[in-house]
């Protein structure tokens, strides 16, 4: 996820041998390029020259659902909770 938030090509390599256990491949739909054991390096050698990069809008789609902003609300009432319960422990 991070390379494509960068805006670089990504390729997931799929094992011949070994079950597919990556979660992520649900999440990335068409936008990650497969290889295998049969095309490993035409596929990598094509990403390389390739200068096409990923556009700015699917950059910013994949920060914003993977890495979300932190809800400020939360974080402060959680630092509040945390700090009371400081106290009361101090004055206890």
């Amino acid at each position: 996820m991070e390379a494509k938030v960068l805006g670089r090509k990504v390729i997931r390599y799929r094992s011949e041998l070994l079950l597919s256990a990556d979660g992520s491949e649900l999440e990335t739909g068409d936008s990650v390029t497969d290889c295998t054991d049969g095309d490993f390096r035409e596929v990598v050698l094509s990403a390389a020259h390739d200068e096409q990069k990923v556009s700015s809008s699917q950059r910013r789609d994949v920060l914003e659902k993977f890495f979300p902003l932190p809800d400020t609300g939360v974080w402060s009432e959680a630092i509040a909770r945390l700090c009371r319960q400081a106290s009361v422990r101090q004055g206890a």
